[in-house]
């Protein structure tokens, strides 16, 4: 991972932010962290919920800190301040003493942080999926970069965790002919599955008002069954969704109901959404197949609502 760094303009606290929350410094990057979720970021939760004094980033240029500064005062109804964390400030770490990287690519952060001390501050990572050969490569790195005990590798999924420590192992066990000796990970892995806000979908008045309108829109009856799956369709990077087909297609037989599979998402090109529609007309011909674009703000907020069940791809 390349990491060029231009001058920052700041957005001055007119204090240190202090709280007794736990805090991070996140590296952010627009072009991965700006991407739509239709969960959410962890970015966003972390401003609701965090209870942080204020916010910490560390970038590739000023538009990433920028768009940084923008996303939180979307999401922040106290108007809390936004501090730029240079690569060489030490100062920087000590109320924020976890640097948060979106993505695998944690090696390079390692190795700049080894000028600075390794006990400066953790470094920690989380990785979406196994699917890109970019994520394996990072993953694999982690062999030969100055981690240590304090460090840590978020995973979505038991699985996910279990297949990324074969592939450490794989290459661990190559280092270890190649060179002799042992290698490993030297953090610690953990499972954080995403998450959903669920004080957004309570029962009222206006959540069943918005249920009703959104399913009678895409012509799903009330003792109609919908289960939403949501994201970028790539099969060849998150989860193969012939499984999922081949699901609801036994469920729809067996049980009777007529139920919607409903996608909201997008596809990097037509030849990969076309496999998709024709996957689903072979695979689950008694599954009524919606596909939304997920990228739309309208339709990736109101959705949800729509839905009796969420059906989580990654691979």
């Amino acid at each position: 991972m390349a990491i060029h760094i231009k001058p920052i303009k700041q957005h001055k606290f007119s204090k240190s932010p202090q709280s007794t929350a736990e805090n991070a410094v996140h590296f952010y990057r627009r072009e991965i962290d700006a991407r739509p979720r239709p969960a959410g970021s962890f970015l966003g939760a972390f401003v609701k919920h965090s209870g942080a004094a204020g916010f910490y980033c560390q970038s590739h240029d000023p538009e990433d800190f920028d768009d940084f500064v923008s996303r939180v005062a979307k999401a922040d109804t106290e108007s809390r301040e936004c501090r730029y964390v240079a690569p060489g400030d030490r100062k920087g770490f000590l109320e924020a003493p976890v640097l948060r990287l979106s993505g695998a690519e944690i090696a390079p952060l390692m190795w700049r942080r080894r000028t600075l001390g390794q006990r400066q501050y953790s470094v920690v990572g989380e990785v979406e999926h196994l699917g890109s050969a970019a994520t394996q490569g990072a993953l694999c790195d982690l062999l030969i970069a100055p981690a240590q005990p304090w460090d840590a590798m978020i995973y979505p999924s038991k699985t996910i965790k279990q297949a990324a420590e074969r592939l450490i192992q794989t290459q661990a066990d190559y280092l270890g002919q190649r060179m002799g000796g042992t290698h490993g990970f030297g953090g610690v892995s953990y499972v954080v599955p995403p998450g959903i806000n669920s004080q957004t979908f309570a029962d009222t008045d206006d959540t069943r008002s918005l249920r009703e309108g959104v399913r009678r829109r895409l012509g799903i009856r009330d003792d109609d069954f919908c289960v939403l799956t949501t994201g970028n369709f790539a099969f060849y990077q998150r989860a193969h969704p012939t499984p999922l087909y081949l699901a609801l297609e036994s469920a729809a037989r067996r049980t009777g109901v007529r139920i919607h599979l409903l996608q909201a998402g997008w596809f990097d090109n037509e030849k990969i959404e076309r496999a998709y529609r024709d996957a689903i007309k072979e695979f689950a011909p008694a599954v009524n197949a919606i596909f939304l674009d997920g990228r739309e703000s309208d339709i990736r907020d109101r959705v949800w609502f729509a839905a009796d069940a969420y059906a989580a791809c990654a691979s």
